[in-house]
């Protein structure tokens, strides 16, 4: 994000205040904020998730399927969450080394 950027919305934020105008002060934070947000993710630690129905315990078939399994939780008797490896990743955004 540029520096004229920052300052042109320190100006509107300022102006908001002078008038008591809550969304305009919110707005350029806000759009300041995601910006921001979206030039530091990392695709590359990017998961899945998938809850798996397991019927009963001797049944985790449907776990032997999952390519690139990271972790399990079990969150209830039949129910595990299981996180893994994102299969395609797209690289569309930049990648900070």
């Amino acid at each position: 994000m540029s520096l004229r950027s920052m300052d042109g919305n320190n100006k509107i934020k300022a102006q908001a205040t002078k008038e008591a105008n809550e969304l305009l002060r919110k707005l350029p934070k806000d759009l300041s904020n995601i910006i921001f947000g979206k030039t530091i993710q990392d695709i590359l630690k990017q998961r899945d998730f998938e809850i798996v129905y397991v019927p009963d315990n001797k049944q985790v078939s449907r776990l032997n399927y999952i390519n690139k399994i990271n972790s399990m939780k079990r969150i209830s008797e039949k129910l595990i969450i299981v996180e893994k490896e994102k299969k395609v990743k797209k690289l569309n955004m930049p990648i900070y080394i």
